[in-house]
């Protein structure tokens, strides 16, 4: 993920929705590697990995 963006995302935070499931997953795990700060919002907290 990292290789896309010019942009240093360690000292960001940023906002996903959909985190338990596809692309708002994927992105929660791809900004997590790259050191960002994250607000996960989802529907059922069951489902969200913590």
């Amino acid at each position: 993920m990292s290789r896309y963006f010019m942009e240093d995302f360690s000292k960001k935070t940023v906002l996903i929705t959909g985190v338990t499931s596809g692309l708002g997953r994927a992105l929660a795990i791809g900004f997590s590697r790259l050191g960002s700060k994250l607000i996960l919002v989802a529907r059922n907290e069951k489902k969200i990995d913590h």
